[in-house]
């Protein structure tokens, strides 16, 4: 059995990680190729750039570790729902269009 601490982290990280995957439903599209409610294109000339939602909570993700000392498992979780639901998508890797 965990530790009382241990048990509260990972508690905190599973819900935040069923919070992330949930929000990656709200705000991803219904089907790989159609575009949820918020996305990021940009196109120069005829080649677009996608940064998938996963795309970005990988970065926020990343920087936060940067940024804070303190490990936040709530924050993490959400992240990395989010990715995770990100990658559910079978065009996940698909970044240029």
């Amino acid at each position: 059995m965990l530790p009382i601490d241990r048990q509260r982290v990972l508690m905190e990280f599973i819900v935040g990680t069923v919070t992330g995957y949930l929000f990656g439903c709200f705000i991803g599209g219904d089907t790989e190729g159609v575009h949820g409610r918020i996305h990021f294109e940009w196109f120069i000339r005829a080649t677009g750039l996608h940064l998938h939602h996963w795309l970005i909570f990988l970065l926020i993700l990343i920087v936060h570790m940067l940024v804070y000392d303190e490990w936040n498992p709530y924050v993490d979780g959400f992240l990395t729902g989010g990715i995770i639901h990100g990658l559910t998508y079978r065009d996940w890797y698909r970044v240029i269009v």
